[in-house]
């Protein structure tokens, strides 16, 4: 120990302090900047991949979450899916009964059977006649830009919604997509034919009828229309009469009151 480091000891000595020789003697270590700084890097290695593992934990229990809630949608639309095939099927058997009923009581023919051709072999083809499949009937519906599938949509109401999309309606009281007769062939036969063509044909008598008497009974209330209470009656009567004739056509299934009224003389 040379001389300074010995009166710097007794100095401190003196004072009450430890001695700065003894302190630096001790053995206290000192860490060098290289290694603090590589316990600082695996500090914060070690917090950054405990801070991943939870990012990675959580992620895992929200995926978790969503299929959970994807399966369990997914089973809820399968359900709500039955519930309306069942519902559809269970309504047109019950409207398939209550028209069997109503030509019953009266008195009309029953309704062809499948080998004879019915309706809903009509139903497969277009205007021109052509057979529709369900690709070729989804692709004219897309190039008109209209939905190819609607939800609890059945064939036979996307048939009858592209052909309302693509029917001509005749000009006339009474919008017609069937072609008008002459008067002298508006005679229709005493039984309903039950062949296709037959009852086509039926049809376009009927619709050729109605638009005769509706004209005739416009232009003859036109000729003798006063400004009195009985000539405006007799005309409103006329146009409620139009307006009760127009088919009624909407998108969803017809309702009771829309099958009331069905009953009515219809054109189309």
């Amino acid at each position: 120990m040379d001389f300074a480091a010995l009166m710097a000891s007794q100095i401190a000595r003196a004072k009450g302090g430890e001695d700065p020789a003894g302190s630096s003697s001790s053995g206290k270590k000192y860490m060098r900047n290289s290694e603090a700084e590589a316990q600082r890097k695996t500090a914060y290695e070690a917090e950054q991949a405990r801070l991943q593992a939870a990012r990675e934990e959580k992620a895992a229990a929200k995926r978790k979450r969503e299929d959970d809630a994807a399966a369990e949608a997914k089973a809820r639309e399968e359900k709500r899916a039955r519930l309306a095939e069942e519902s559809r099927r269970r309504r047109e058997e019950r409207e398939a009964d209550e028209e069997r009923a109503r030509r019953a009581r009266l008195g009309l023919p029953e309704l062809p059977d499948a080998a004879e051709g019915t309706p809903a072999d009509e139903a497969d083809e277009d205007s021109d006649g052509e057979k529709l499949g369900d690709e070729e009937l989804r692709r004219r519906l897309r190039e008109l830009g209209q939905p190819a599938v609607l939800f609890g949509e059945a064939r036979a109401q996307r048939l009858r919604r592209y052909r309302r999309l693509t029917a001509v309606v005749t000009a006339g009281p009474i919008p017609t997509t069937l072609a008008l007769v002459e008067e002298k062939d508006m005679k229709v036969p005493e039984k309903a034919p039950k062949d296709k063509a037959g009852r086509k044909y039926l049809y376009r008598q009927l619709a050729s009828y109605f638009t005769m008497v509706l004209r005739e009974w416009e232009a003859a209330l036109d000729k003798e229309r006063r400004d009195t209470a009985a000539s405006k009656a007799a005309y409103n009567a006329m146009v409620q009469s139009k307006e009760t004739m127009k088919p009624v056509r909407a998108p969803s299934p017809p309702t009771r009151a829309a099958r009331r009224s069905s009953n009515r003389p219809c054109a189309d």
